[in-house]
């Protein structure tokens, strides 16, 4: 007996494995398509600052995208709303310094939803392997110190929308105001 357990692991790869088979080409079109879009996301959130001349703000990491049959695409990122640099183990924040940066954060909070916006549309009407009747979502995660005070502020963004009013509006068949209409916008 025990040289048929050994056969048949030795026979394992010949059968064909299925957890180590290849995917099917849809879902290997689908995944290359959500990488060349959790790159498109970090670099294009980065550069939006730049483009419409406010401060940066910067990623905490990389964009991590996955699929969720029957939902659609979801995208997580976390991002600081102010870049702090002057910052040292050394040196605690004064409370001038902590209600300092909790005003900044909440100016920006309004910034970071029209940013999510547009990196919504233009990534989710390039998904084509994302049914249209399925959704596109972003989870922006807002990075906050310990010590700082937070009051106002949240802690997550969630933006998501069908695929196909990203495309309607990517291809301005629909205005601001109708994509606004259409938006599921979560704060948490």
């Amino acid at each position: 007996m025990p040289n048929r357990k050994w056969l048949s692991i030795a026979l394992l790869p010949v059968m064909g494995c299925p957890l180590l088979a290849e995917p099917p080409a849809a879902e290997d079109s689908l995944h290359r398509e959500l990488a060349a879009a959790e790159r498109s996301i970090d670099g294009r959130f980065d550069n939006i600052s730049a483009m419409t001349g406010s401060k940066p703000m910067p990623l905490r990491g990389v964009t991590r995208g996955g699929y969720l049959k029957g939902f659609g695409a979801v995208f997580t990122l976390q991002v600081s709303l102010v870049p702090v640099s002057n910052l040292s183990p050394f040196l605690r924040p004064t409370e001038e310094d902590k209600t300092q940066l909790n005003l900044s954060k909440r100016q920006r909070v309004e910034d970071l939803q029209i940013r999510a916006r547009t990196v919504l549309v233009e990534e989710g009407a390039r998904l084509t392997r994302v049914p249209v009747k399925e959704k596109v979502a972003l989870i922006i995660s807002l990075f906050h110190y310990s010590w700082e005070d937070v009051t106002g502020l949240p802690s997550q963004l969630v933006m998501q929308a069908r695929r196909q009013v990203l495309i309607d509006r990517q291809a301005g068949r629909i205005d601001l105001p109708t994509l606004k209409s259409h938006l599921e916008v979560t704060y948490f």
